[in-house]
């Protein structure tokens, strides 16, 4: 969609507007609702016999949707086979090595506007937050991983249930969560 907005008046001394913390000499105006998209905006700014003094093409994103959050599982390095299926995952019992390669996986997430972070969530079976974890991605892979076996679940006996859930947040600051 193309639309324009031309200033009626000659800006003065007094159209100054504040944008994080710079001054700019302007007006503003509001754009019809666009969906989702990329755009293009272009500023002309005018002498104040009409001609145009500097032309100025910029991206717009309008980014209004969370990101797609993909798939959520563990990729366990244990004995003892882990149930991997319904509501409560049994994870297994650790090897020396599970202690290096069992970890959570968020995999195929995406968003137009790209990833900032990805966080991870531990709750205890109550509900309360345990702890949260900011977890290294790869945009480009489309991929997140957390290791689970040292430190991330809260120390337990073993018999309460714990809650994991990702936040997927892109760069428009939209949220989903696994």
């Amino acid at each position: 969609p193309a639309f324009s907005k031309e200033s009626g008046k000659v800006l003065g001394a007094s159209d100054v507007i504040t944008y994080q913390g710079k001054n700019y000499y302007a007006e503003e105006f509001a754009s019809p609702k666009l969906p989702d998209g990329s755009y293009q905006v272009t500023t002309d700014i005018l002498a104040s016999t009409g001609e145009v003094v500097k032309t100025e093409t910029l991206p717009l994103v309008i980014d209004t949707t969370g990101p797609a959050p993909g798939t959520f599982a563990p990729l366990p390095y244990t004995w003892g086979g882990p149930v991997l299926s319904g509501d409560v995952w049994k994870l297994g019992i650790a090897s020396g090595d599970a202690l290096t390669y069992s970890s959570f996986v968020l995999k195929d997430f995406s968003d137009t506007s790209g990833i900032s972070k990805v966080v991870a969530r531990v709750y205890r079976e109550t509900g309360v937050l345990h702890k949260e974890y900011n977890v290294l991605f790869s945009e480009a892979d489309k991929k997140a991983s957390i290791q689970y076996r040292t430190g991330f679940f809260p120390n337990s006996d073993l018999d309460e249930v714990f809650g994991v859930e990702f936040l997927v947040t892109d760069k428009a600051g939209n949220t989903t969560t696994t």
